[in-house]
């Protein structure tokens, strides 16, 4: 989503950003071709110079008094109070707030909540799962936490929820009207408030697509606790050495393709393609979602399918895309950063600005509502394009590092090379495939 226009609704702008192919510094074909080649050195490198596994344990600094800190009853006594009034804060403008754009909860939904969690989650780790409302309530009360099958499921659920995000994101008619909204959110507490007391709080994070998607990111974050301890690592430590949960590798391919779909669908030709026919947009937009992730998942899973002959201990399809998937991890981030740049920096701030009168009563709540948009990063359309190619080439890159250790610890050594192959194309029909997109017109 972009800032071209900014007078157009939230939900009418582009999606790509203010990068285009005329913006960057080389011709569009040179910079596809050196994307790629990155990729491919890097994993030329790897081979020869990373034999061992490197990532497999967490290590880094423990910090015990801050983590003292952190999980002391006044502290989480004050957060969670403010994060329950936030979110009162926002229920009061979903039920009683006008149905104008001008309403914020159209922005911390679309905006602060689904692109706001990427940055805090890299940034903040785990940080996310303290500001949801259900977990928070929840640990006042401490439910029981009933795991058995939650263990067999994993985040199957989630990533089902992320193709339903997509739906309403990206298709749902009259989306960007209250009513519809109200339904969404109020689809959404009842599956997590259900679903918490029918299996504890566990069930947070394996069915609610919003915390799922930022617990995977904040394995490439600088922060993690173990054993009730926060540590400070290297990030590609803290996602190499994580064992994914089941279904990790779904969720990935639904993310890479919903994104890539809001990228695709906002090409000329697709758009002149669905004002052509005579059938609904809605189902035109159906179809290409399910195409786009289909595409995403079809790829990876024959690259997995190809690599598996070089297992040392053979293992399940799924089981085997699931331990790669930490490979995805990265891409996914940096094609969100990439894809949803100016939206987060225009509409986040507006957003922000749109809370200090949630009921367009004329409040200025903390005085917010005196301030403008900052826009000036995204005046330079250059630096914006060069900013998104480097958030999609490197995710590419660690991309490719954390999969090859991890496929150093589960691959034989005489095949580590020629098995890694067809994930390595894969990684760069993505990388190809995600820049094309992005910076189509």
């Amino acid at each position: 989503m972009s800032a071209d226009a900014l007078t157009i609704t939230l939900l009418q702008l582009p999606a790509h950003g203010i990068g285009s192919r005329k913006d960057l510094p080389l011709p569009f074909e040179y910079v596809v071709v050196g994307a790629a080649v990155i990729v491919t050195a890097t994993f030329w490198f790897l081979t020869r110079s990373w034999r061992q596994v490197r990532l497999s344990t967490l290590g880094g600094r423990a910090l015990p008094r801050f983590s003292r800190v952190l999980s002391s009853p006044a502290v989480r006594l004050v957060t969670g109070l403010l994060v329950i009034v936030f979110w009162a804060w926002f229920a009061m403008a979903l039920i009683s707030g006008k149905d104008l754009v001008t309403n914020p909860v159209f922005g911390v939904v679309f905006v602060l909540l689904w692109v706001g969690l990427v940055p805090v989650s890299l940034l903040g780790g785990a940080l996310w799962r303290g500001l949801h409302p259900v977990r928070t309530v929840a640990g006042w009360f401490r439910p029981a936490d009933r795991r058995s099958l939650l263990g067999r499921i994993g985040v199957y659920p989630a990533a089902l929820g992320i193709l339903v995000w997509g739906w309403f994101e990206l298709i749902q008619p009259d989306r960007a009207t209250l009513p519809v909204l109200r339904g969404f959110v109020i689809g959404w507490v009842l599956l997590v408030v259900i679903g918490t007391l029918w299996r504890g709080v566990g069930w947070i994070g394996s069915a609610d697509p919003f915390e799922a998607y930022a617990a995977t990111l904040s394995r490439l974050s600088p922060w993690q606790w173990q054993d009730g301890t926060l540590r400070l690592v290297s990030p590609l430590r803290n996602l190499g050495s994580w064992h994914p949960p089941a279904g990790t590798s779904a969720l990935a391919c639904a993310l890479l393709g919903t994104t890539a779909y809001d990228s695709f669908s906002s090409t000329t030709w697709w758009i002149r393609f669905v004002q052509a026919s005579d059938l609904p947009r809605w189902l035109w937009g159906l179809v290409g979602m399910v195409s786009m992730v289909t595409i995403v998942a079809g790829l990876y899973v024959a690259g997995i399918a190809a690599l598996r002959w070089g297992l040392t201990v053979r293992t399940g399809l799924l089981e085997t895309a699931d331990s790669f998937s930490t490979g995805l991890v990265p891409i996914v981030a940096g094609y969100a950063l990439g894809h949803y740049l100016t939206l987060l920096v225009i509409e986040g701030q507006r957003t922000v600005i749109q809370l200090a009168d949630p009921l367009g009563q004329g409040w200025n709540v903390l005085g917010l509502a005196e301030n403008g948009v900052v826009a000036t990063p995204l005046t330079y359309p250059t630096v914006t394009a060069l900013a998104q190619l480097l958030f999609i080439v490197g995710g590419h890159v660690l991309g490719v590092i954390v999969a090859h250790d991890r496929a150093v610890a589960l691959l034989r050594n005489e095949a580590m090379r020629r098995a890694q192959l067809p994930l390595l194309s894969v990684m760069v029909v993505y990388t190809v495939g995600g820049l094309v997109l992005l910076f189509s017109p």
